[in-house]
This record gives structure tokens, sequence and C-alpha cells, in this order.
């Protein structure tokens, strides 16, 4: 090989490696909370909190003009007396959250349900920013609080639960901060959450599939 093309291709080569190195630096830093007070005194004031999911369901909008939507597989209206936001189809079940600007923090209590409408512990998977972070969760309880906070807006989320069950998400909470991103906090699911949101009470999910 002539020893400029060497040069061209040693010259191309750094600037891929490059490229790839500086990659990651320039995701944003996500921090995971498993405790809603504290996730909640990390926001600015004028955070959105929307304990009735399913009656606003597709288009949200409140707190400091905050705005997201959100979209379920196989759920296309709202289901009488059901505030948490759940979906009509599984293998996979899905929420996809599509944020507004200014949007840099996320969490609610997400969690899974069987057929018929009843908590069912479970694995499930939090994605953000279209799956550049992606967090493996357990779902334990109706009121296990989940929150992320970014470096940088956020665009998506995704709540995915990949076997036979149904994902499932009550007083979502959207907002921003002006603190830096702290460092790692303990695992998720191990804070208390409050208990104050209100649950699902209808059990019988319609135009679900059937067993």
């Amino acid at each position: 090989m002539p020893s400029q093309s060497v040069a061209r291709w040693l010259g191309a080569a750094v600037t891929s490696s490059l490229v790839v190195a500086l990659a990651p630096s320039a995701q944003a830093a996500i921090t995971p909370y498993g405790n809603r007070a504290a996730f909640e005194a990390a926001l600015v004031p004028g955070a959105y909190t929307e304990t009735q999911m399913y009656p606003n369901y597709p288009n949200y909008s409140g707190g400091s003009g905050f705005s997201y939507t959100a979209t379920t597989s196989g759920l296309d209206t709202p289901l009488a007396g059901v505030d948490d936001l759940t979906t009509g189809n599984r293998n996979p079940s899905t929420i996809d959250f599509a944020f507004g600007p200014g949007i840099k923090a996320f969490g609610g209590y997400f969690y899974n349900n069987d057929p018929v409408g009843n908590f069912i512990g479970g694995p499930f998977t939090i994605s953000l920013n279209g799956g550049s972070a992606i967090f493996s969760e357990t779902s334990t309880s109706t009121t296990t609080f989940y929150g992320f906070i970014s470096d940088a807006d956020l665009v998506d989320a995704l709540i995915s639960v990949a076997n036979t069950d149904y994902a499932t998400a009550g007083s979502v909470i959207v907002g921003t901060t002006t603190s830096p991103v702290p460092g790692p906090l303990p695992l998720l699911g191990i804070g208390a959450a409050l208990g104050w949101s209100r649950r699902l009470r209808c059990r019988l999910v319609a135009g679900r599939a059937s067993f």
C-alpha cells in the first residue's frame, strides 16, 4: 500500500476511533431514584404530577408548561373507573412516553398486572432516550416508585413487559432540575414510595387478548 494511502487509512481509523470513544460521553447522564420524596426534592418547583393517567390518555400537560404523549399497546379508549394507565395487548406490553421540551425528570409507579387486572410481580424494563439507557426492574407492588433525573432533556421513555403480563403506569411525574446530577444512589425499588396515589379500581380490562 503506498505511503500516502497508508496515511489516509490511519487517519480515517484514528478519526473513527475518536468518534466511537467520544460517543458515550455525548449521552445524557441519568441518575435513578427509588424514593419519591428524594426525587421530588431534586426538582425545580412547578413539576407536573398526573394522578389520572388513564382518563387523560393520550395527551398530558400541566405544571410549568410540561407536556407529553403516551402510546399504549392495544388500547384506544380510556376504561371507566381506572386511574392508572395500562395496556390492551401483551407480548410485548408497552407504554411509550414522548416528551415535550424541557423535561429532565421522569418518574412514577410502574408495575405489572395479570389478564384480569390484578397486580402481579415480575420483570419489566424502563428504557430512556431511544434505549440509550435501560433499567431492568422487578414489579414488587403498585406503590413502588421509579424515578430518573438527566443532565439533558429526556426525549422518551418506554415501559415494557416482555412476558404475558401487562405494563401499568400511575402518578407519572415530569419536571426539571437546576442541580447537577448527583452520584449513583442505592438500587431502585428499595426506597419506600408514598402511597397517596389512587390505585386501579377497575379489574377487568376490556379489549385485552384472551388467556
